[in-house]
């Protein structure tokens, strides 16, 4: 079956930092609305589709997209998923991707080990920290250790209180890298009586305190700006998940907009709105993901 893997005009800028999880042209064309996600050969309309479908609450298309993505590999279709599946995606959904990707899994495949392991880190899925560690130990003596590195900055993601911060130095020995994430792990799990809780930056995840945080790093002088834009714009997509609001504004040209965004931020933190949301759930839209 040919696959048409050419990303469409409707959402060229989508699951990138120009557009984030909002389409170009709002309205689906008719075209999208009338494929099937069976036996469809163009998968970003059937992205399109999932993705519109779970900003009203209904995740069930998202079960497709493994199947299209060992498809069609493209590199940003692949990071198109990697952003759905792990922003939107349930924890037996989550866990399922382990599962199906095993054959890749044990060839040491990289791409899709990096795949996998963003998907966990978006998903802010603590109990995935054993399995990432699987794979790095699998292949930290061989040649291709240097594919593995970002096991390093998904563990420190999950793990480290602050960006960049021990665990993220991928210089230091692998058996050392294990035993400290091993051990990070572990504290976390003792501390919060369980590993099924969304972690993100070592803390329970909480919508409220995460939009605080970004606010005091874009107003955070003693911070180098090239830091703050990294930051800003990965975290972006955490809160864009969570709430659905827009943040196109926020970047112009691939440039961060401070202001833009520090004014977004006031203006959740000062809402009604940033209260409704539950310290250790995750949201996608405002609507519960299934734990």
């Amino acid at each position: 079956m040919a696959t048409n893997l050419l990303k469409p005009s409707f959402m060229v800028d989508t699951f990138a930092e120009a557009g984030g999880f909002f389409l170009n042209d709002p309205l689906l064309p008719p075209e999208v609305l009338a494929e099937d996600p069976l036996r469809s050969d163009r998968p970003w309309f059937i992205i399109a589709l999932a993705l519109e479908r779970c900003k009203k609450g209904d995740f069930a298309m998202l079960q497709v997209l493994p199947t299209m993505v060992k498809r069609n590999a493209g590199a940003h279709f692949l990071d198109a998923c990697e952003l759905l599946l792990g922003h939107a995606g349930s924890r037996s959904q989550t866990q399922g991707l382990y599962d199906a990707f095993k054959a890749e899994r044990e060839d040491g495949h990289p791409v899709y080990c990096r795949f996998l392991c963003r998907i966990f880190v978006r998903s802010m899925q603590l109990w995935s920290v054993p399995l990432m560690l699987e794979l790095f130990a699998r292949y930290a003596d061989s040649r291709r250790v240097e594919t593995f590195e970002f096991v390093h900055d998904c563990c420190s993601e999950l793990l480290d209180e602050e960006p960049y911060g021990t665990l993220f130095d991928s210089s230091m020995p692998s058996k050392e890298f294990i035993y400290l994430a091993i051990r990070r792990y572990e504290e976390l799990c003792q501390r919060f009586g369980t590993d099924l809780v969304p972690i993100r930056r070592g803390q329970i995840f909480s919508v409220h305190s995460m939009a605080r945080w970004m606010h005091q790093v874009l107003l955070n002088p003693d911070i180098d700006r090239d830091d703050v834009e990294s930051l800003i714009s990965e975290e972006r997509y955490f809160f864009e998940a969570a709430t659905g609001i827009d943040c196109r504004s926020w970047f112009s040209e691939l440039t961060l907009q401070p202001l833009n965004a520090s004014a977004s931020l006031e203006r959740f933190l000062e809402s009604v709105e940033a209260k409704t949301y539950q310290p250790g759930m995750r949201y996608f839209f405002k609507h519960p993901v299934a734990r």
